[in-house]
C-alpha cells in the first residue's frame, strides 16, 4: 500500500492540479506511445491490478453499489445505460457510475430512474486496442430493448 501511496499520490496531485484546457491529442495514440516506453505489460497488468483492488475496497469501506442491472424490470422515465472505467469493478465501477447516478437521482428523482451496467472487461489492454466489439454488442443489445 506504501508503494501505491508512494507512486500514485503524487501523480494524482499533478492530475488534479494541471490546468483544463482543450486537447488537440488522440488519447489512444497517446497511450499507446507511453505502453511502447514500458515493454514490460506485466507492469501494466500488476498496476491495473492494484487499482482494481483498490477501488473494489474503496466500494466496500463505504457501501457502494459497483453492479446495477435495472433493465431486468420495466423500463422507466430515464433509463442509463453505463460503461465503467477502466479498471473499476462491477459493471458501473466506484468513481464516475454511482457519483453520477445520486446527482442524476437528486435531480429527477430515483423513482424515474433505470440504470443498467455493461459488463466487459475494463482492462487497459483492452482500452489501448481502442475497446471491446463484443462488449459494444452487449451495450448495442441493451439499447435495442429501449427503441421500440
Amino acid at each position: 500500500m506504501k508503494l501505491f501511496s508512494l507512486i500514485f499520490l503524487p501523480l494524482f496531485s499533478l492530475v488534479v492540479t494541471a490546468p483544463i484546457y482543450s486537447r488537440q491529442i488522440d488519447i489512444n495514440s497517446f497511450l499507446a506511445e507511453i505502453a511502447l516506453l514500458f515493454p514490460f505489460s506485466g507492469i501494466i497488468s500488476d498496476i491495473s491490478g492494484l487499482l482494481a483492488v483498490a477501488m473494489q475496497t474503496l466500494a466496500s469501506l463505504f457501501g457502494i453499489q459497483t453492479t446495477q442491472n435495472g433493465l431486468s424490470g420495466a423500463c422507466g422515465p430515464v433509463t442509463v445505460i453505463f460503461a465503467r472505467g477502466t479498471t473499476e469493478p462491477g459493471n458501473v465501477g466506484v468513481l464516475a457510475g454511482p457519483p453520477f447516478f445520486d446527482a442524476l437521482g437528486s435531480i429527477i428523482g430515483s423513482g424515474n430512474l433505470v440504470l443498467q451496467g455493461v459488463d466487459y472487461p475494463a482492462s487497459v489492454e483492452g482500452f489501448l486496442e481502442g475497446g471491446d466489439s463484443e462488449s459494444s454488442q452487449t451495450m448495442y443489445a441493451y439499447i435495442s430493448l429501449l427503441v421500440v
